[in-house]
């Protein structure tokens, strides 16, 4: 599965020994449509829309996507009001673009947008 991180796995993907093991960098600067908001909760979540966001893509095997789902289940409780949902979405990398996953909010209503597009 190919996956577009934007967040806390895109910074720390190299550090998590579950995702690094099972999961290849495809490009390491790789982007979307969509708009970026800050949870304020030390992790950002990205929604429909036509901002440049920032990303990683990777291609992950199942035991990384495990992970990254459990995550994304941690900071589902963590943020009541919003949750994380598995969308597909095209992501661009220089002259190719390729289909992938990414998790997703709903709406940033209520959250601060990022207007560079980028988690730091």
């Amino acid at each position: 599965m190919n996956l577009f991180v934007y967040g806390v796995v895109s910074l720390n993907h190299k550090d998590n020994p579950f995702i690094s093991r099972h999961s290849q960098l495809l490009s390491s600067e790789a982007w979307v449509r969509g708009v970026l908001y800050d949870t304020g909760l030390g992790f950002p979540a990205l929604t429909s829309g036509e901002d440049k966001v920032s990303g990683k893509l990777l291609a992950m095997g199942d035991v990384a996507f495990e992970t990254v789902s459990e995550l994304a289940s941690n900071f589902n409780r963590m943020n009541p009001p919003y949750r994380f949902e598995l969308k597909s979405i095209q992501v661009f990398t220089g002259a190719v673009t390729y289909e992938a996953s990414a998790y997703m909010y709903a709406t940033g209503h209520g959250l601060t947008r990022i207007e560079s597009g980028i988690w730091l």
